[in-house]
């Protein structure tokens, strides 16, 4: 019988990016790799059959160890897991502690001149930091260490060279915390002296919310070992740029707790740890069980923290069409732009999703014959009607061609001199005819021109239409303005 069993009580989630290959062999390699990681599998699979169910140790440890691979220097910290049996010697209030005790003890050579340590505090010894989560009496309780090398190691029975310099317990149990800090606050000195270590100090509480269930400490204990290792991300970063403060690693653990959401985060950190143990030869898929799995998906249903679910937020095809959402606004507080009041195009409805190819924009080529709009010119005010044949008075809107510049705003009595000509576009031309306005058309470029006349300022704008007739008419007579030389 293979040791990888197919699925038959059981049903995989077809997709195009998920092919199953039913009906291959496995190899004498993947069925050894198979049997390899089946207390890995069995570490994710735990995680999955009651949310209310105690976190095991080898659901937590594999989830840490997970969060630990992804730390960008690994050897600042070290987190050691202990099996079952030792941890119950250890840590409990029952008479079993030296005989676990006689499992870690340390041995020293005959002439004393060389210490052999069980294997448990080698990264405890090298690294700077240490998360140690085990179960005290059943319940799951985070240690925090700093340890550091001792200057000059003291002469005594016990050999030691290292020694403690913070020492933290997370508790998220109120009931009998105060009896379970006792215990480690006795018992602790003596373990990690047999790995060289000097513990001095009494512990400093980290404060939590609590919980009220012995099953929900092993999902807070995750919850605050993996926000430490996030905080320590922050310090490796920040020592990068001479930074050396750390209190900050040891604040308070404060938000509300969602064992739902700890459990599932053990979940993704423990699947990725197995199948970053396999070497990427095993994979994830969603499965959907049968009947005859025995699966209760009631027993899984998140609680929620908050009554109010909100909707997701996505917003794709026949959402650009639609404008539900209406604000009020206050009486004479918005001007609406033209952009504003223009109506938005319909967007075509897809059968199929967008690729790439459909943003390709590789092929495109500007339109040489499109003009580009141009900003409209304002239009002045209409000018006085003029009978046939009467002279066109001046006014103060002018565009004068050769040495002059044009006069912009009627309200202005003078108008500066540029040697540069003006260009004159089809709308702006003025065409002066009476003897007065020619004198001032030849003046001298240093001289300002003054109109005086009061009906001059008292006049109108006057233009000319843009038909093309009259835009002829205009440039002839400004080239017979400029040809006078009886100035």
């Amino acid at each position: 019988m293979p040791s990888a069993q197919p699925t038959c009580a059981a049903r995989i989630i077809r997709n195009k990016f998920l092919l199953s290959g039913w009906g291959a062999t496995l190899s004498t390699e993947t069925n050894q790799l198979v049997l390899d990681l089946r207390a890995d599998a069995a570490a994710t699979y735990q995680l999955q059959v009651l949310r209310d169910r105690p976190i095991s140790s080898i659901s937590l440890r594999s989830a840490l160890f997970w969060e630990h691979h992804h730390l960008a220097e690994q050897r600042i910290i070290s987190t050691p897991s202990i099996d079952d049996e030792l941890e119950l010697e250890l840590f409990s209030a029952s008479e079993s502690f030296e005989t676990g005790y006689d499992k870690i003890k340390k041995e020293v050579s005959a002439n004393h001149d060389q210490v052999t340590m069980h294997s448990l505090f080698g990264p405890i010894r090298d690294r700077e930091f240490t998360v140690w989560t085990f179960r005290v009496n059943g319940v799951w309780v985070t240690v925090i260490l700093r340890i550091e090398p001792m200057l000059f190691a003291p002469a005594g029975e016990r050999f030691c060279d290292r020694t403690v310099t913070r020492f933290y317990i997370v508790d998220s149990l109120p009931t009998e915390r105060e009896s379970r800090a006792r215990l480690l606050d006795s018992r602790l000195p003596d373990i990690l002296k047999e790995g060289g270590i000097d513990l001095q100090i009494k512990h400093t509480p980290i404060s939590t919310p609590n919980v009220d269930y012995t099953w929900a400490t092993g999902h807070v204990a995750y919850a605050f070992s993996r926000e430490f290792m996030r905080r320590l991300k922050i310090l490796l970063f920040r020592r990068q740029r001479g930074e050396t403060p750390m209190e900050f690693l040891f604040e308070p653990f404060e938000e509300h707790f969602d064992v739902d959401y700890y459990r599932e985060l053990m979940i993704s950190a423990s699947a990725h740890y197995a199948i970053e143990k396999s070497n990427y030869q095993v994979r994830l898929a969603l499965e959907v069980p049968s009947e005859k799995s025995k699966y209760d998906s009631k027993a899984l249903k998140r609680v929620k923290i908050d009554a109010e679910k909100v909707e997701d937020e996505v917003y794709i095809r026949d959402a650009h069409n639609n404008r539900p959402i209406v604000v009020s606004i206050p009486k004479g507080t918005f001007k609406p732009s033209e952009d504003d009041l223009q109506q938005p195009s319909a967007v075509p409805d897809c059968d199929e999703e967008l690729d790439e190819a459909d943003y390709d924009d590789s092929d495109y080529e500007p339109d040489e014959n499109k003009s580009t709009p141009l900003t409209p010119i304002p239009s002045p005010p209409a000018a006085e009607p003029v009978a046939p044949g009467a002279p066109i008075k001046p006014t103060n809107t002018m565009v004068k061609t050769g040495p002059v510049t044009q006069m912009h705003d009627a309200g202005d009595t003078e108008a500066s001199v540029s040697d540069t000509p003006t260009p004159v576009s089809k709308q702006d031309h003025a065409v002066p005819t009476d003897a007065k306005h020619e004198e001032d058309v030849h003046k001298s470029p240093k001289e300002t021109i003054k109109y005086d006349d009061d009906d001059s300022k008292s006049s109108t704008k006057r233009r000319l239409s843009d038909s093309d007739a009259e835009e002829s008419s205009s440039k002839r007579q400004l080239k017979e303005v400029a040809g006078h030389d009886d100035i």
